[in-house]
Formats: C-alpha cells, sequence, structure tokens
C-alpha cells in the first residue's frame, strides 16, 4: 500500500482561516498605534513650533504667535511691536503651518510673544489655557498647556 504525504483541503483552509483572523486583529491595532504615535508626533510638533515661535519673538523686534481655530490647522502670525505702552499692532500677517488633516483643534484661542523677552499673552485674555487636539472625531486626544505667569507650555499626560 503506497502511503501519501501532504496535507489534506480541510487542514489548508482552517490553516489559511487561522492566519486571516491573526491578519484582521492585527490590523486593528495597527491602525491604533498609528493614531496615537501621529498624535505625539503632531504635539510635540506643536510645542517645538511654540516655543520656536517665541525665539523669534525674541530675536526680532515682531510680535509672533499662533493662532488656533475650530476645527482647522493652527496658523503662524505676526506683526510689528510699537513698543511697550503700545505692544503689537492688531493688524496680523497669517502664514499656514505645516499640519496633519487627520488632526482637529477644539477651540478658539491666540498665543502671542512680545518682545522683547518673548512674554505671553493669550486670546480671548486668560493667565491659563489649553488647546486641546483631537483625531479625526476620535476619541484620541492630546492636550497643549499655557501659562502667561510662568511662561510655560507644556503637553500634558493622557
Amino acid at each position: 500500500m503506497k502511503k501519501t504525504s501532504g496535507f489534506t483541503l480541510m487542514e489548508i483552509i482552517i490553516v489559511v482561516g487561522i492566519i486571516l483572523i491573526l491578519a484582521v486583529m492585527g490590523m486593528g491595532s495597527y491602525s491604533i498605534a498609528r493614531r496615537a504615535i501621529v498624535m505625539d508626533l503632531e504635539t510635540d510638533k506643536l510645542v517645538a513650533l511654540l516655543n520656536s515661535t517665541r525665539d523669534e519673538s525674541k530675536k526680532t523686534a515682531k510680535c509672533f504667535g499662533i493662532r488656533f481655530a475650530k476645527n482647522s490647522a493652527p496658523r503662524k502670525i505676526h506683526s510689528i511691536y510699537a513698543n511697550y505702552v503700545n505692544g503689537c499692532s492688531n493688524e496680523f500677517a497669517l502664514v499656514d503651518v505645516e499640519w496633519s488633516k487627520e488632526i482637529v483643534v477644539g477651540e478658539d484661542l491666540t498665543v502671542i510673544f512680545i518682545p522683547p523677552q518673548g512674554a505671553m499673552k493669550l486670546d480671548p485674555e486668560a493667565k491659563t489655557a489649553q488647546i486641546v487636539l483631537n483625531y479625526n472625531g476620535t476619541n484620541s486626544v492630546r492636550t497643549i498647556s499655557f501659562n502667561t505667569e510662568t511662561g510655560k507650555i507644556e503637553k500634558l499626560t493622557k
């Protein structure tokens, strides 16, 4: 009697089914991990942009800042600095910032840095404020906190 070796069709179908189930489970985990990474990178990039914008106001005689508008990308702003008494001009030039279209801002806020020390001013007027970044309407959010008294800009942990 001749002995045959190999797999039956049923065994192959079961193995392929198991592989497909594992692949689908991995795809869900991948998208969640990707979303978290994108959120962290964009938040870190925004904190770095805010700090470099403050440095820019210290080096020049211009007011620089970032304008956050609900459901749109942040925009960099700059205006002429008159003097200590008059402060910044109310006419700001807007510059688009490289920004992921998947991330939206939850509220309106303008952060302005005033030369020569780069003092922070918030509009609407406040001592502290927070910007909440959201990944396309999901529950994946990151928060950036501003404190005008200490000048601190920080990414808050989850």
